[in-house]
């Protein structure tokens, strides 16, 4: 089955969404109702909540350092270990590339860091309702999310910030006799700053241009874009959140019943995003993303972490 929901981040406004790959086999809306793992995709809220803890000194910024090795956490009186993808590690990396490439053991160390229940409350801001629990799991997206949900909680990044309270669908109403009828308008909250969002952009255009999400760009879109990579255990669940300035759209990839198919997202929503996302910006440009007050860029030394000396 695959699921496909398309945002306008400026409005809340639901553009397009496919719940199923055919009505006539199951009518089941598989993008309101279903309930999966997001695994990855869940990923920048955990960084989000990291970089916007201001109780530390110094604090972390998307050039602080965190070791990408393996790593045992006792559960319940349980070793868990989590592994990234082919049992690969990089060692010490900057948190950007934790990001671009996913790393699971170095994204479970942020998380050990930033607080497991700092972590819950910055992803309840965004808008993730579903259950969660502060355990270490929580950080690869062990937790059930609808596709809706997901893609609704990854407006702020889109959005300079701001996140509507409902995914609106209804543009107008009419009684028997033609008189309009009233109906609630969405309302906007800014639930993190605009430097804030952009700082996420930021790390997310890299998993596009240089991360897990690269594929995107031999699609031949050249536009502004940003995006998270998600994909659970044995190839269960894939998963792709990625927008543009004017456009969010998430696309889903599962049996359902959880039978594995082995693809990562990488390989399975990633080539559907690509080809719906690249359909719409040819008939809508896009702007670039524009950068807030309170960015600062600066060059970095890649060895310490520290402002490069030229």
């Amino acid at each position: 089955q695959a699921v496909l929901v398309a945002l306008d981040p400026r409005t809340g406004d639901i553009v397009a969404l496919v719940g199923g790959r055919d009505y006539r086999i199951s009518q089941f809306n598989r993008a309101v109702y279903a309930r999966r793992q997001p695994g990855s995709a869940f990923k920048p809220f955990v960084f989000l909540a990291a970089l916007t803890r201001a109780d530390v000194s110094p604090r972390l910024t998307a050039a602080s350092f965190v070791q990408d090795e393996p790593i045992t956490l006792t559960v319940n009186h349980r070793a868990w270990t989590p592994r990234n993808h082919d049992d690969l590690y990089e060692g010490r990396v900057t948190l950007r590339r934790a990001l671009e490439k996913s790393l699971n053991a170095a994204t479970v160390r942020v998380a050990e860091e930033t607080g497991l229940e700092r972590i819950v409350d910055t992803a309840r801001r965004l808008g993730i309702t579903s259950e969660m629990a502060p355990v270490p799991a929580l950080a690869l997206g062990a937790f059930e999310v609808t596709p809706l949900e997901l893609a609704t909680a990854y407006e702020a990044f889109a959005n300079d910030g701001a996140t509507w309270n409902t995914a609106a669908v209804i543009r107008a109403a009419y009684d028997a006799q033609g008189v309009e009828l009233p109906i609630p308008s969405p309302q906007a909250d800014e639930v993190i700053s605009p430097a804030e969002a952009y700082l996420m952009t930021s790390l997310l255009q890299g998993v596009i241009d240089k991360g897990t999400a690269a594929s995107v760009r031999a699609q031949g879109i050249a536009a502004d874009l940003a995006g998270k990579t998600g994909t659970t255990n044995d190839g269960r669940d894939a998963w792709f959140v990625g927008y543009s300035p004017r456009l969010l759209a998430l696309v889903w990839v599962g049996f359902d019943n959880g039978t594995p198919h082995g693809l990562s997202a990488a390989q399975a929503a990633v080539p559907i995003w690509a080809d719906f996302m690249k359909q719409a910006i040819d008939a809508y440009p896009v702007p670039a993303f524009e950068i807030p007050d309170g960015i600062a860029s600066v060059e970095i030394d890649i060895t310490n972490g520290m402002t490069a000396n030229r």
